[in-house]
């Protein structure tokens, strides 16, 4: 738990730990995955501006390009909202067994 935190956390219960521990291993790749689609939304959103900047036009696919990018990120954003669900789930259970 404390490196899913990112910090060390002297008070953590170790059942609380060891009982997370499998269902936080899922959320850290499902965040990681979240990180990867995030930077793809930067890298386009970028490329974008670049061109943009460059040819002082807008590229003929520009409305697509955005709607796509969207939903990407309202995609990210309801994922988020998942993994926020699931973590106060897994600690209201153990809250309750404890």
């Amino acid at each position: 738990m404390d490196a899913f935190l990112g910090r060390t956390v002297k008070d953590v219960d170790p059942s609380l730990r060891a009982a997370l521990a499998a269902e936080l291993s899922e959320i850290a790749d499902r965040l990681a995955s979240i990180e990867h689609d995030e930077r793809g939304v930067g890298r386009n959103q970028n490329q974008i501006a670049k061109y943009l900047h460059t040819y002082r036009e807008v590229p003929v696919n520009l409305a697509q390009e955005m709607r796509e990018t969207n939903r990407i990120h309202a995609g990210v954003l309801a994922e988020l909202a998942a993994i926020r669900a699931a973590l106060d789930r897994l600690i209201a259970v153990h809250v309750a067994v404890a």
